[in-house]
């Protein structure tokens, strides 16, 4: 949010023949609301998974946090979007210091794929970004986030396998329907079975790109994926938060 800068000025008061007393001494105070313009670009976080708090902009200084409206202790997760700034060098301030090993997780295809910025494009709980010509939505991230729409994205290439039974495990407080994917051949029962969970913490998304190779090993078209399906039932859960 930009607000107007406030800006004080104290002007010298000349004593004039209609000054009483020690008023005539003391400067006038002038306040004026100067209107700072808007930036070009835009940080948003209207979209799953989005969060972070825009302390201040600065130039091409953008001062951000994590948004901890849902927790009661400090948390590192973030995620944003920046929109409308092609061609620009802009540099992102984290204080505390919540950006990973590997630099921030990045996007420009609208956060369906993502790769590492790297360590060398952060000093000091700073990082830059160079915006090409056109990349009018780039997105940063403590990680790699995943939500619901990257799984049904993914489980679309299943569509039809009669190994896979996608249900409704139960609803969240809010009325959201919470997934629970069945790996089974159908009409037996195999001799063990196997549960698995994850995201636990909503934010720990690295998780789910692990549930995804657990499923394509399980629905593999080789030995493995055969033997796992002849002896093995899978009960998965890929968001439990």
């Amino acid at each position: 949010m930009i607000f107007p800068r406030l800006l004080l000025c104290l002007v010298s008061a000349k004593p004039s023949p209609w000054s009483r007393g020690s008023l005539r001494a003391l400067p006038f105070l002038l306040i004026c609301l100067v209107h700072a313009e808007a930036p070009p670009f835009k940080i948003e976080t209207n979209f799953p998974g989005g969060n972070v708090v825009v302390q201040s902009i600065e130039g091409d200084l953008i001062k951000l946090a994590p948004d901890n409206r849902d927790n009661k202790v400090p948390w590192f997760y973030w995620n944003f979007a920046v929109r409308g700034a092609a061609g620009r060098t802009l540099h992102f301030a984290f204080s505390p210091n919540v950006i990973g090993v590997h630099g921030p997780g990045v996007s420009t295809d609208g956060g369906k794929t993502w790769k590492w910025m790297g360590a060398d494009s952060v000093k000091d709980g700073i990082f830059f970004h160079v915006f090409a010509a056109g990349a009018d939505d780039v997105r940063f991230s403590v990680g790699m986030p995943y939500v619901q729409s990257d799984f049904q994205r993914f489980m679309e290439r299943y569509k039809g396998n009669p190994n896979v039974q996608l249900e409704t495990l139960t609803k969240s407080p809010k009325g959201r329907e919470v997934p629970l994917l069945k790996i089974a051949a159908p009409g037996r029962k195999a001799p063990y079975a196997v549960a698995i969970t994850c995201r636990h913490h909503a934010s720990e998304m690295m998780a789910s790109y692990v549930v995804e190779g657990i499923i394509q090993g399980a629905l593999a078209d080789d030995a493995q994926g055969k033997w796992l399906r002849d002896h093995v039932d899978f009960f998965i859960v890929p968001f439990v938060d």
